[in-house]
Parts: structure tokens; C-alpha cells; sequence
């Protein structure tokens, strides 16, 4: 379920009563983008059908980019999720080849926010994507909203409150609430380097 991106405005209007809606919904969103493109936490499977000649697929979630692909499977078939650079390195000619030629074997990001199938293939993709909302997401997931309000509020309002050349400007205020979210995203980029059981995450280079 989502929910409306401007929830949340109350909650930054607390420390920025004179703020306008506009520029408080767009530091919401930036920092919703920030906390999730740094806890990855924000995780969907989904499946749906892949169209013949269809080089970029788009994200299939409103509001939403992939950041990384964790899983995937074409027509039930395990497929990989690669870099580019690891394509670039292992498979030579990759971006020439053309549906038909072979059976996907990987999946890739070459354009920001959406994924690709190497070799190309039509039928019905499976995956399991982390995601963070888009540049101009007009809702956030409710997790976000229930859960880490308190988070996105602080970046949301010191940035408002640290906006140059305003009549609501409290820098002090502002740098405070920057702090502590700059704090937050810290243990975020803690707890995923320690991996989800809290071991050392095991790196596989050529994976998303």
C-alpha cells in the first residue's frame, strides 16, 4: 500500500510551521531517496510479462526506482543479476545480441531505473528488486511512512530550515535535525555492512 508523499508534511511542520507544502514535499521525498537508496530496505517481488523487442524494461511499481535486482527468473528459469562492468569484462558483444539468438542467462541496470535481460527475451520475468521512491514520487510505501517518519522529518526539516534567504530559516535548528539524520543513515550503512544475520556480507563482485 502507499501512501500520499504530503503525510508527512504535518510531521516537518512541527519544526517549520511557515514553510510552504511545496518545498517541504520535495525535501520529503529527497530524503526518503536518501534513506532508502542507503538502508535497502525497501524490497518488492513482483512478476510480470516481458514484450518482445523490449530492450529497457521499466519499473513496474508507481513512484518507485530500482536501485538493485536481487533475484530473477524468465519463465521460471534463474537468471543473474550482473553489473554492466561484469558483462563488459566476461561477455564480449553482449549489448549486440538480439532476442531469439539464446535464451537469457542475466539481467542488468544499463539505464538508471530499469533493468535489462541478456540476451533479450520475452515471457514473464520474476524478480525481486530493492527500490527507493522516483525523482518525482508523489507516495511513499507505508512502511516509510509508519516506521520511519521521524527519520525523512529530520531531513526534510532541516533542509527547509537551512534554505538560504527565508523568513523561516533557524540554521541552528536545521543543522541540529541534519545531524541526527545523518546519524540515522550512519547505523543504516552499519547494520548492511554487518549483513542481515549481523555476519560479514559475503561480496560477490559481479552481482547488483
Amino acid at each position: 500500500m502507499a501512501r500520499d508523499i504530503d503525510d508527512l508534511v504535518p510531521r516537518v511542520k512541527t519544526y517549520a510551521p511557515r514553510a510552504p507544502d511545496p518545498l517541504v514535499e520535495r525535501f520529503v521525498r529527497e530524503g526518503a531517496r536518501k534513506l532508502c537508496s542507503t538502508a535497502r530496505f525497501w524490497r518488492v517481488n513482483d512478476s510480470y510479462p516481458i514484450a518482445q523487442n523490449c530492450d529497457e524494461i521499466p519499473c513496474p511499481l508507481p513512484d518507485a526506482e530500482i536501485i538493485a535486482i536481487e533475484y530473477a527468473r524468465i519463465d521460471g528459469r534463474r537468471i543473474d543479476p550482473v553489473t554492466v562492468e561484469w558483462l563488459d569484462a566476461n561477455v564480449s558483444g553482449w549489448p549486440d545480441l538480439v532476442m531469439d539468438e539464446a535464451a537469457a542467462r542475466y539481467i542488468t541496470q544499463l539505464v538508471e531505473g530499469t533493468d535489462r535481460l541478456v540476451p533479450p527475451q520475452s515471457g514473464t520475468l520474476t524478480a525481486r528488486y530493492i527500490l527507493q521512491p522516483s525523482k518525482d514520487a508523489l507516495t511513499l510505501p507505508d512502511f516509510l511512512v509508519d516506521r520511519h517518519d521521524e527519520t525523512i522529518a529530520s531531513y526534510a526539516a532541516g533542509m527547509v530550515l537551512t534554505t538560504p534567504n527565508e523568513t523561516f530559516q533557524n540554521p541552528q535548528l536545521g543543522s541540529a535535525l541534519l545531524a541526527s539524520f545523518d546519524s540515522a543513515l550512519a547505523g543504516w550503512k552499519w547494520k548492511g555492512a554487518r549483513g542481515q544475520q549481523g555476519a560479514p556480507l559475503r561480496v560477490k563482485g559481479r552481482y547488483l
